[in-house]
């Protein structure tokens, strides 16, 4: 064997040695993760409902039955939980609890034990927030520091039950799904007319931009005797920046107002932020082209909340498919007679500064160059339409 060939097979071999060391290390101290895994590995629950980073104690509540109340009128979801306690829970013990998702919690509430009585105990959970309708794991901690100096007492000397270093003795309690499959499916019609209403409004302040770019086309508006009033002009694409601007605001500041409803609907709303900015570059380009056309300054005011960053050049099929793809990622039933698109978007394949990729086929490098455009199906216009809205944008 030559000198060569012997140093690689040892440094093979030192390889594979090291990986399946590695490989062993991260199952011992429970770094392995599962696949599509975002929680924190030593949070996951082991079989019989104890963290995996905590060990020396047994649960100490037993959920008998958990039953989702929906939203009714103004109040908010709620949650009805049955359930017993272990007979060594202390009086006066106060349990918080918390609704998991991928191990983080998304909504906590307390329960504080008044009596002996320890059995078929219940407690109505009013939701702080909307949670998306999923499974979700109910979690249970008892923090030391919240209970009161006579219960921190009993708690410190049963150490069978409360093993110091385990503390807040975390507990998975039961893993249940929110919501019924009947109300998933309203959520979901929700969710849709939600979006489609953005989008459609999006549209249609557009749609009312391009008719008075034409109009100043045409001599008839903004412009006279073959010179554009640019002060007109400018104050115009402010104005309408302007309104713009707070229907994308309200677009980015959904996610912190209906925190659930996003979460559930992540795809959708990466590409709802995009189609947003997709309408303000369009915009920039009808103007442009009014600009050019009178060899006149194309005004750029600057108005906040407007976001142009996307950055190809953005035709009305872009627009189209985009609000298709949208529909698609979140299952929106369809309109009877409505044709299916021509392309299937992916979910999670969506970025807020970046083109969905199955639209990439219709965005062209360099802005100077035009999209392709079957020629079997006509090209469609900016005018808005409440249903089917993108066939409906003006060239």
């Amino acid at each position: 064997m030559s000198k060569d060939s012997g140093s690689l097979r040892f440094s093979a071999l030192f390889v594979v040695g090291f990986l399946c060391l590695c490989g062993r290390h991260r199952h011992i101290l429970g770094q392995e993760k599962k696949p599509g895994q975002t929680g924190t590995p030593q949070e996951e629950p082991q079989d019989k409902g104890r963290p995996s980073n905590a060990e020396g104690y047994d649960g100490y509540l037993t959920v008998l039955d958990v039953k989702y109340i929906p939203p009714d009128g103004g109040a908010g979801q709620a949650l009805e939980i049955q359930f017993d306690l272990s007979d060594d829970i202390p009086k006066g013990c106060i349990i918080r609890l918390s609704i998991d998702l991928d191990g983080l919690p998304e909504e906590e509430t307390t329960y504080t034990l008044k009596d002996e009585s320890r059995k078929a105990l219940s407690l109505t959970w009013k939701f702080s927030k909307r949670l998306a309708l999923r499974e979700y794991q109910l979690r249970t901690h008892v923090d030391l520091e919240k209970q009161s100096s006579a219960v921190q007492k009993l708690i410190r000397q049963d150490v069978k039950r409360f093993p110091p270093k385990s503390a807040p003795w975390s507990w998975y309690a039961k893993t249940f799904t929110l919501g019924t499959e009947e109300d998933a499916i309203r959520e979901r019609d929700e969710i849709c007319e939600t979006y489609t209403s953005f989008m459609n409004r999006l549209l249609e302040n557009l749609s009312e931009f391009a008719e008075k770019m034409d109009q100043a086309h045409q001599g008839e508006d903004l412009a006279s005797g073959g010179t554009l009033d640019t002060k007109k002009f400018e104050s115009y694409v402010k104005e309408w920046r302007e309104k713009q601007g707070a229907i994308q605001k309200e677009v980015l500041t959904f996610q912190a107002k209906e925190s659930g409803m996003v979460q559930k609907s992540a795809g959708a709303y990466r590409r709802l932020l995009v189609f947003s900015q997709m309408v303000s570059k369009r915009s920039t380009q009808l103007q442009k082209e009014v600009a050019d056309k009178y060899k006149a300054t194309d005004p750029n005011p600057t108005v906040k909340d407007f976001d142009r960053k996307y950055k190809p050049r953005v035709e009305p099929r872009l627009l189209e498919n985009t609000y298709e793809s949208i529909h698609q990622i979140l299952g929106c039933p369809r309109d009877e007679g409505e044709a299916e698109p021509e392309t299937e978007p992916e979910e999670g394949s969506e970025a807020p500064s970046g083109e969905p990729k199955e639209e990439a086929k219709d965005v062209p490098e360099k802005e100077e160059t035009q999209p392709e455009v079957p020629p079997e199906k006509p090209a469609p216009s900016d005018n808005a339409k409440k249903k089917t809205a993108p066939n409906k944008v003006k060239k």
